[in-house]
């Protein structure tokens, strides 16, 4: 830079302030191609937005579980049995989308929601430090132990949920008093990303502000989901809340390579497998993880794609009922 300012010094002595203009804009556009060179080579960090918890609404409110403000929701009693506690899939999407399937068990227990960090409706900070599969699992045992504050839980488990319940069970027999796996994922790591065929999100989405990706994101998923269901012209459309797009992505990555398929073969615990018959999604996983948990129970929900809770919500109701007496749970 000192040889510059010289260089640009000596032209405007020798040919005036025509030659000097021409020097500084010649000295401009290599400063400019610098900076897209270097901009080219290291990507600014793609980060979150930076959102607080929100939608604190019909007796839902947010407990600070590993510095993050989660969105909660609890309904029903305290007891002697065992409370529900529900694992959103996606991830980064929402509890909202199970559409208060398990109120109907608050009268004998206590049913309890809650969107995940960063994701739904919950606090969404831009370090991506955060978003690591293994920090879902240590916040559901922090949920447990400093908020619900309940010896054994019943997970209920959708989707990508499905894979923290498997993970938490493995790490916390003790705490687990039953499994509910709806369309989850498998217990092993298949090789197969949801998104692996898609360009790395800094591709696509680093010309976005952060909401914008979100939205971009949200809008994207939405456009898929009569893909999933069962009748693609029903109307049901899951509300998944608020997509966070960049979360979900490192959550996926960080999960890459996972296998609990030892650990679940030891466990003791009563375990229940629904999914539907057009769930192409997930379609080799039920047998598969029927295989891998002792004693499980397998229910194939006949005109259900992916949200077997929303397509066929009576039967499921009924379905999940029967298991929780024939458990004695």
């Amino acid at each position: 830079m000192l040889s510059l300012s010289r260089s640009l010094r000596s032209l405007a002595r020798r040919g005036g302030p025509s030659a000097l203009l021409a020097a500084l804009a010649a000295a401009a556009v290599v400063a400019v191609g610098l900076a897209l060179l270097f901009s080219s080579l290291f990507p600014p960090e793609v980060q979150a937005a930076r959102m607080p918890v929100r939608d604190l609404r019909d007796g839902a409110r947010a407990v600070r579980v590993e510095g993050f403000d989660l969105w909660y929701r609890e309904v029903g009693k305290r007891s002697d049995r065992p409370p529900i506690v529900i694992l959103h899939g996606g991830p980064g999407m929402s509890d909202h989308y199970f559409n208060g399937v398990f109120d109907y068990l608050f009268a004998s227990r206590r049913v309890i929601s809650y969107d995940q960090r960063g994701s739904g409706f919950s606090e969404i900070k831009p370090d991506p430090a955060s978003y690591r599969f293994p920090l879902l699992v240590e916040e559901l045992e922090a949920l447990r132990s400093g908020v619900i504050r309940q010896d054994k839980l019943i997970l209920v488990a959708h989707s990508y949920g499905g894979m923290i319940a498997m993970q938490y069970a493995v790490d916390h027999p003790e705490h687990v008093a039953g499994l509910i796996l709806i369309s989850s994922m498998p217990p092993r790591d298949w090789g197969s990303r949801v998104d692996a065929d898609a360009p790395p999100f800094e591709e696509r989405y680093l010309a976005m502000d952060p909401v914008s990706r979100d939205r971009a994101a949200l809008s994207s998923y939405l456009a898929s989901i009569p893909e999933t269901l069962f009748d693609p012209a029903s109307g049901i459309v899951p509300k998944v809340g608020y997509l966070s797009y960049v979360p979900a992505r490192l959550l996926w990555d960080s999960s890459a390579g996972y296998d609990f398929t030892k650990g679940l073969g030891r466990l003791t615990a009563p375990s229940l497998i629904l999914y539907g018959a057009a769930d192409t999604f997930v379609d080799r996983v039920p047998a598969y993880l029927h295989a891998v948990l002792p004693g499980s129970v397998m229910v194939r929900f006949e005109r259900s794609g992916h949200w077997a809770f929303l397509e066929e919500p009576e039967r499921f109701r009924a379905v999940v009922s029967w298991f929780l007496r024939q458990a004695n749970l």
